[in-house]
């Protein structure tokens, strides 16, 4: 398997692909996988991600595209706001505004929900579109916690209960039914895809 990260010219982009041709060793998608793709110049993507999968015969080809601030380490992301298709731009930035750690977590991340859809635990063209962004904060969390189990780089149980209560609370509070929820998604109580919008059926609308 090839990982190829675009632009080619982004800071320490011979790192990036290492980085994530050994997640995908981990993972065991280098058997699944023939190139790997990382676009790293789509600002709509932050904190997400878009995969697109192409098969050709024997090949599979996976192409992800994310923000470059996904990567980059917090404040700097900030001062790069209008980063987005200048590939010159994003050249030029500091190699130090890389972030090993979001780095990892990025790849990681992306990659476990990349191997969920090549296993076709999730398919995410089958969603429903009104439970799109709900579904996504659920797979965030049971992908997270699969990570932990594995003590593979992922998102803490903090940083994803203060996101899950940030679009979930209703009225400011989530009830113990809700947490439960959560738990359960984070533990892996709760897995694949008809299992978690059953679970959007018993969590309040998103704000």
């Amino acid at each position: 398997m090839r990982a190829v990260l675009v632009p080619q010219d982004f800071p320490r982009s011979e790192e990036i692909e290492a980085a994530a041709a050994r997640a995908a060793r981990r993972l065991g998608l280098d058997r699944q996988l023939t190139e790997l793709h990382l676009v790293l110049d789509a600002p709509e993507f932050e904190e997400g991600g878009f995969w697109q999968i192409e098969r050709e015969g024997d090949r599979v080809e996976a192409t992800l595209y994310s923000s470059p601030r996904d990567v980059l380490t917090p404040p700097n992301w900030r001062e790069a706001a209008s980063l987005g298709l200048d590939e010159d731009e994003l050249a030029g930035l500091d190699p130090g505004m890389v972030d090993p750690i979001r780095l990892d977590r990025w790849i990681y991340r992306n990659l476990l929900q990349l191997d969920d859809m090549l296993s076709h635990r999730i398919d995410p063209a089958t969603l429903p579109r009104s439970a799109v962004t709900a579904f996504q904060i659920c797979w965030d969390v049971w992908t997270d916690g699969r990570l932990k189990q594995r003590s593979l780089p992922g998102i803490s149980l903090a940083e994803r209960r203060r996101g899950f209560f940030r679009r979930f609370a209703a009225a400011g509070a989530l009830l113990p039914r809700h947490w439960a929820i959560f738990h359960d998604l984070w533990e892996g109580r709760i897995e694949g895809q008809q299992a978690l919008l059953d679970a959007l059926d018993r969590l309040p609308p998103i704000r």
